[in-house]
């Protein structure tokens, strides 16, 4: 069975590299060395995230001399630095090439976890499997929420005339802050144990529907 990888696509991350220094920070939001299926590629990644850290740029020249100082350089590198150049056209879609090559790489673990759950199946294993899933799955979910731009969007929002409330609580200091609830919002409460969240609820589920605003509470 051969182990899940993309070469093509590694390749062509060491390729933007190689086009673009900054393409390097934009490839590690989402891989480091490790997570390269060849070792060549691991290899020079290493390189270039060195060379980033020394403010040096980077191209296949320099990344051979770096290879050298490291006493890591080989015959083939010259050769295997110039085919991942001309694999691709552009940088641009670096991003989208790390991701394919972070996708492979939770798949081997998931796949090398799943064996250790077949011979010793323990609770701490399926966590972990349950965790690399899910982190496979974040590389092709929606862009996080950006605090410094969504949420002064959100209140620029929940100011206009036009946001149109629906209800509000009748407590005057959420209402300030909520500015009340609107149709088709998800609003997320949170705190400690025992500190009240079921009991607000019901206040606030009370207080809605005094002002005939259909209420369902799921325990």
């Amino acid at each position: 069975m051969i182990n899940p990888n993309n070469q093509e696509a590694e390749r062509a991350v060491i390729g933007s590299m190689l086009i673009e220094t900054h393409a390097i920070r934009l490839a590690m939001q989402y891989i480091n060395a490790a997570m390269f299926y060849h070792e060549d590629h691991r290899r020079y990644f290493e390189a270039a995230v060195r060379l980033s850290e020394k403010g040096i740029p980077c191209d296949s020249i320099i990344i051979k001399s770096e290879l050298a100082e490291s006493s890591i350089l080989r015959p083939e590198d010259t050769a295997a630095l110039i085919r991942c150049q001309d694999s691709i056209a552009t940088a641009g879609h670096v991003l989208y090439y790390a991701k394919i090559v972070a996708a492979r790489y939770y798949e081997r673990m998931i796949i090398a976890e799943a064996r250790k759950m077949a011979q010793d199946p323990t609770q701490q294993t399926l966590d972990k499997i349950s965790e690399l899933v899910l982190a496979k799955e974040s590389l092709t979910a929606p862009q996080t929420f950006n605090y410094a731009v969504d949420l002064h969007d959100f209140y620029e929002k929940m100011t206009s005339p036009k946001a149109g409330v629906v209800v509000n609580t009748g407590f005057e200091e959420i209402d300030r802050a909520w500015m009340g609830m609107r149709g088709g919002e998800i609003n997320t409460w949170g705190a400690s144990t025992n500190m009240g969240k079921s009991i607000l609820l019901l206040n606030l589920m009370d207080l809605a529907a005094r002002q005939k605003v259909p209420c369902l509470y799921v325990g």
